[in-house]
């Protein structure tokens, strides 16, 4: 999975999280984090790593702030508040590709936006809306909860697996 310009590929890590980089300029090892590029599911959908672990997202932190990390556990340890999503190829409303987004079992369908930080890869987030979850996630105090960190800035990039639109 990819931006649709090129510049960024998506990766997921040991420690849960799904982060955005591009590969040419940073190594896929930093500070000992170790990442992959490999998703698993069933086309068009992808619903977790190659480890198999499940994609993600925490309900009450969506419900709270209409935005949420997206992250992979193992089924049997699932945080209590997560809810299982699936990433789903959608129309591009500017055409070529078909943009990612993220669906959970009740047939909602959120955002993915992209979080950079200091020093880190950048992370990737759910959210109802764009614009309200970029405002959301560049918020000081969601930094213990929600970002983990100091954000430096959030955008709308949209990531593709080359599938068709559902």
């Amino acid at each position: 999975m990819f931006s649709i310009d090129g510049s960024a590929v998506l990766h997921h890590a040991f420690n849960g999280n799904i982060y955005s980089f591009n590969e040419a300029r940073f190594p896929t090892n930093q500070s000992g984090l170790v990442t992959s590029r490999l998703f698993s599911g069933v086309p068009p959908f992808i619903t977790g790593g190659s480890g198999g672990r499940l994609l993600h997202g925490y309900k009450d932190t969506l419900a709270k702030y209409g935005v949420s990390r997206l992250r992979l556990s193992h089924a049997r340890a699932m945080p209590n508040t997560s809810m299982p999503v699936a990433l789903v190829p959608a129309y591009n409303p500017l055409g070529g590709p078909s943009i990612l987004t993220a669906a959970d079992t009740s047939s909602n369908v959120y955002c993915l936006i992209t979080c950079q930080y200091e020093n880190m890869y950048s992370k990737i987030f759910i959210g109802t809306a764009y614009f309200t979850g970029i405002i959301a996630l560049t918020d000081p105090a969601l930094e213990p909860t929600v970002t983990g960190g100091k954000v430096t800035g959030c955008s709308a990039v949209p990531y593709t697996d080359g599938q068709a639109p559902m």
